[in-house]
């Protein structure tokens, strides 16, 4: 994440992430997307006073401190958005970093890094 760009990155299981956050931003930071379920309130102390709080992840809204939270309404038909995306990658209105292409055969390979959620970006397999 760094390298695209973002000034800290960390690892959501390390068990004192929001001690990072607080040392890299001792009065809170303004925002947070919670995206992951049952992540919104875990989030929540690592906000200043009067900050904002978004959840994608579908968490009920849980308030403090001034803090203000807001769910971000999502479909479960995507179907007009997945369609759109290719034509946004080939106008270069969206980038997408690719970690590796892989053959189908090597599709439990392909898997494997997946699976260690430190792929950079995509992972793609290749039915040829």
């Amino acid at each position: 994440m760094t390298s695209l760009g973002a000034e800290i990155s960390l690892d959501y299981r390390d068990p004192v992430w929001r001690e990072h956050i607080l040392q890299w931003a001792p009065g809170g930071v303004d925002a947070v997307i919670a995206v992951q379920p049952d992540t919104s309130a875990d989030s929540l102390p690592v906000v200043r006073d009067g900050g904002q709080s978004v959840s994608i992840s579908g968490d009920p809204e849980v308030s403090d401190r001034g803090v203000r939270m807001s769910g971000l309404p999502y479909s479960a038909n995507m179907q007009a958005e997945t369609a759109q995306l290719p034509r946004d990658i080939a106008a270069g209105r969206l980038r997408v970093e690719l970690e590796r292409v892989y053959p189908f055969a090597s599709a439990s390979k392909a898997l494997a890094k997946v699976q260690t959620r430190r792929a950079r970006g995509k992972v793609v397999l290749t039915l040829y």
